[in-house]
């Protein structure tokens, strides 16, 4: 093992700074990503609520997130979904906050290797190309599946699906 396997990061880094400083890899010995499947409706909210009452009040501990690093991309091993749900609401919120083009650089460090279609999916999500607009009244989940970037294919990924589903919220209640 190299050195730089064998570190720990001892303290807590903020999400935006873990992003710029580490591409995150989600080895292919992952399974996929699950927070956003139907039925853990409860799970995502209680999740969501905690990322929320983090903004607002305190921070929010990630509790333990373990992988490993190969120079500067980590590779998750416990807390994969805790990372894709945190990048989810980061390519969100810049996405909302109309700041998604200047944050691309970092939220494109961010890739599967599960699945060759939810590795595409994250970078289509980060592809300036693809010229995707926050309408305040309209579904994102619906806007991005009529994009022209977006396959058909991608459909049948669960990765992806649970994403989509991530990215519409839980019950209309937080969007």
């Amino acid at each position: 093992m190299s050195d730089n396997q064998n570190k720990t990061i001892e303290s807590a880094i903020p999400v935006g700074e873990f992003f710029e400083k580490y591409k995150v890899c989600i080895p292919i010995l992952q399974r996929d990503y699950a927070q956003g499947r139907e039925g853990k409706e409860y799970i995502r909210e209680v999740f969501l609520n905690d990322i929320k009452d983090a903004i607002e009040k305190q921070p929010l501990t990630m509790d333990f997130v373990y992988g490993y690093q190969e120079h500067n991309v980590f590779y998750p091993l416990d807390g994969q979904r805790r990372l894709t749900t945190v990048w989810l609401i980061y390519w969100y919120l810049a996405l909302r906050s109309g700041k998604l083009s200047s944050e691309i650089s970092v939220l494109s460090g961010f890739t599967y290797q599960t699945r060759k279609s939810s590795r595409e999916f994250c970078e289509a999500l980060c592809d300036n190309k693809n010229d995707i607009v926050f309408k305040r009244n309209s579904g994102l989940v619906d806007y991005i599946k009529n994009q022209k970037w977006f396959f058909s294919a991608w459909k049948n990924d669960p990765t992806i699906n649970a994403m989509l589903r991530m990215l519409g919220g839980t019950n209309g209640k937080d969007g």
